[in-house]
């Protein structure tokens, strides 16, 4: 596995002043592109996107194994490497979505002193609902049948069909349909990387108690039309984690950062500026 730094126009540092510096990392099948919007909503702020799902990188050459063993631990000590080679708590705030969401809110609880904040938009910390409560045991048999039925599509070779089942249950029944030709097959090859990540989300040992012990300010983005699975992983990180906040934005799903990318972009904004105003090291 490999981490890579996507390049982007930083403006000009202002003498004297910290760059707020934003790592974001994205989610399953989605390349840095998806955060275009947020970025042009952080205005004066120096931007940086890592990306930390390997498969993207390694797909574009057609290298994608059958069998991607990864965790979110490890893929979490990659963006706390890369945020460490830029310095200061103070400068550096952490944003994930989807799969980068839940190896943000790893690379959080692993890293608590480095990041000034956290923001996760439509976290799949699927381990999260390996608890008693009958509720989150049904929501994780949910998570766990689309991953097996993904997984053996992959297994059989059937590419487009797992990634027409993967998108369907993220973007609502038919999106695969409207999707064109170019964006099927893009995601098709991404599948093998997909079902690693999925199974990375499902596996970790991280549980809601121990994420009282973050104490990272942090935002919990999420959507109203986004699955059930979704949006109760975001209740267990709001009710178990005490610096995190909610915020609900209305007609959004999974895919926010696409479809209300500029309004996701103001509240991270707006998220940063109250965490940095009471950092005096940030002023």
């Amino acid at each position: 596995m490999s981490l890579k730094h996507w390049p982007v126009h930083l403006p000009p540092a202002t003498t004297g002043i910290p760059a707020r510096r934003v790592v974001a990392v994205q989610g399953s099948g989605a390349t840095p592109r998806i955060f275009e919007k947020i970025e042009r909503e952080l205005e004066g702020a120096r931007v940086s996107f890592v990306h930390a799902s390997v498969g993207w990188m390694r797909s574009r050459g057609g290298d994608v194994p059958q069998a991607a063993p990864m965790s979110l631990e490890a893929e979490a000590r990659r963006v706390i490497a890369q945020a460490r080679c830029w310095g200061g708590r103070s400068t550096t705030h952490l944003v994930g979505h989807s799969f980068g969401a839940a190896v943000a809110l790893r690379a959080a609880h692993d890293a608590p002193d480095l990041f000034s904040s956290v923001t996760l938009i439509e976290p799949v910390s699927f381990h999260l609902l390996r608890n008693r409560a009958l509720r989150d045991r049904r929501l994780f048999g949910e998570a766990a049948a689309l991953a097996n039925d993904v997984g053996s599509r992959v297994a059989s070779g059937d590419m487009a069909m797992a990634a027409a089942r993967f998108c369907d249950y993220w973007n609502g029944r038919c999106s695969w349909g409207v999707m064109s030709d170019r964006r099927r097959d893009a995601l098709s090859a991404r599948m093998p990387m997909v079902v690693g990540e999925f199974w990375a989300t499902m596996q970790d040992a991280l549980r809601p108690k121990d994420l009282q012990r973050i104490p990272t300010p942090a935002l919990i983005l999420t959507g109203s039309h986004t699955p059930a699975t979704t949006r109760r992983i975001a209740e267990l990180i709001v009710g178990n984690m005490p610096t995190a906040m909610p915020a609900n934005l209305r007609h959004a799903g999974h895919m926010l950062p696409l479809t209300h990318g500029e309004l996701a972009g103001r509240h991270i904004a707006r998220h940063i500026a109250v965490v940095d105003s009471l950092n005096p090291q940030a002023a």
